[in-house]
């Protein structure tokens, strides 16, 4: 187990674990530019340069049903709107659940953007990871009080839009409209603001259509201009996520996943939703799309100077260590990379293009704790040290804590377990020293088989200590 610098201890000729050792390295923080667009661009929100998709909406939504659309996409820059009732964003700062509040009226041949009867609309305009935006200026008209559009009849009433932060809290704006009022009109409405710094605009930009009382409302956009500068830095970082990507025996390429800042919609095909069927993505698929950056050793590249599909043995393994994972390398010359491509649900290649522009690599050395040897108490069930006047327990999570004394059972197979944890080993070479490393798994099949001798556990000739 050792992730409070314990290990397994022979005699002077046995394999030790020594965690305290082993060259546990994670790389972290690697700051990715997005280079496929030059930066200083302009882009707009029209007709003429995307399109409309309809997604299936939440139970009560109609605007699916009456056949508005709840996203908008360029025909070639990886640009979005998306419309919503909620103020759900995905780990990528997208709005999450869509509803379907956007049109096209042919009569204008422009968008119209509109809100439920006691819900205000929210809109995320989004660019990758990667990305920045330095301005835009949207241009609103206020001509639609009373008329339907497209199945979907509009009362007479204020309106205001806000852009705020991710929160959509309006009462502290960032930037406003004035006041649209109950009557129709040719005035334009707008709503503009410049980038100052290179923080105070990210790669989402938040706005809040609210509406003065309950009843469908909407506006017509004049048009949206959006500036934006493809040199900005985010950071993507390249540790082990889970323990269920523990590696116990070596591999030659690893690779660490990040958010891109795209979603993934899933299939877009015919939806039924209250006996209206529309071409549209289901909000239940949509998920955030993942690049992964690669950490891999030098003898991984092929003959034709490329990543293999799938990884070969070799000196990298994720291990954990004082309850965080590590990629533990063995002796060698590492690279890390990042990804050109990267795969969408329906299997369809999504090209990508990054450089690195900085890297934070954190190394961890443990020393071995000057403390008891681990006990396990049979009675009682719990395997334990005493360090410092302090008894520390085995945690399922592979941690050392003085609470709670989780309790553990020597099976009938000799596998140590505690509710649906086991505890295993991993074998671990690096310059011809082979370290025996403890630690939890879920999966019952990856147990080792233990003894227990005065009260100390034991791994073949190894004890855990």
């Amino acid at each position: 187990m050792g992730t409070l610098k314990k290990h397994l201890n022979g005699n002077d000729h046995s394999p030790k674990l020594l965690q305290s050792r082993l060259s546990a390295l994670v790389w972290v923080c690697l700051a990715l530019l997005y280079s496929t667009v030059v930066s200083g661009q302009n882009v707009t929100i029209s007709p003429s340069t995307g399109s409309l998709i309809a997604g299936v909406t939440y139970t009560g939504e109609v605007g699916f049903e009456q056949g508005w659309s709840s996203l908008w996409r360029h025909n070639q820059l990886p640009l979005t709107l998306h419309v919503s009732d909620k103020t759900d964003l995905t780990a990528s700062g997208v709005l999450k659940d869509p509803a379907g509040n956007i049109s096209l009226d042919k009569s204008q041949n422009l968008y119209v953007v509109a809100g439920g009867e006691s819900v205000s609309t929210l809109m995320s305009i989004s660019l990758p990871k990667g990305f920045r935006f330095t301005g835009y200026r949207i241009v609103l008209l206020n001509n639609i009080n009373g008329k339907t559009i497209n199945n979907s009849k509009h009362a007479s009433m204020s309106k205001q839009l806000y852009e705020t932060g991710s929160s959509f809290d309006y009462n502290n704006p960032l930037a406003s409209t004035a006041v649209m009022g109950s009557a129709n009109e040719t005035k334009e409405y707008v709503i503009e603001r410049t980038s100052k710094t290179e923080t105070d605009m990210g790669n989402n930009l938040y706005f809040y259509f609210w509406h003065a009382s309950n009843g469908f409302y909407g506006a017509t956009i004049k048009s949206i201009e959006l500036y934006f500068t493809a040199e900005s830095e985010f950071q993507a970082e390249g540790v082990p996520g889970t323990p269920d990507e523990i590696i116990s025996d070596g591999v030659n390429m690893v690779g660490s996943e990040f958010t891109t800042g795209k979603l993934d919609l899933g299939t877009i095909q015919q939806n039924t939703k209250s006996g209206s069927t529309y071409y549209s993505y289901n909000y239940e698929n949509v998920i955030d799309l993942t690049a992964k950056n690669w950490l891999y050793q030098e003898n991984a590249v092929t003959t034709d100077k490329k990543l293999p599909t799938t990884a070969g043995s070799g000196n990298i393994q994720v291990l954990r260590n004082d309850g965080q994972l590590y990629y533990a390398l063995g002796n060698g010359t590492y690279y890390i990379e990042t990804p050109t491509e990267t795969t969408n649900q329906n299997g369809k290649s999504i090209p990508l293009g990054y450089r690195i522009t900085g890297a934070q690599i954190k190394a961890h050395y443990g020393t071995k704790a000057n403390s008891s040897p681990i006990t396990f108490d049979g009675n009682y069930g719990t395997i334990s040290y005493n360090y410092e006047r302090a008894t520390y327990y085995l945690q399922t999570n592979g941690s050392w804590d003085t609470s709670p004394q989780t309790k553990w059972t020597l099976t009938e197979t000799n596998k140590l377990q505690s509710d649906n944890y086991y505890l295993t080993v991993q074998k671990y070479t690096s310059n011809g020293r082979t370290s025996y490393i403890a630690n939890v798994t879920t999966n019952k099949d990856e147990a080792s088989a233990f003894t227990i001798s005065n009260n100390q556990v034991k791994y073949g000739d190894l004890y855990l200590s």
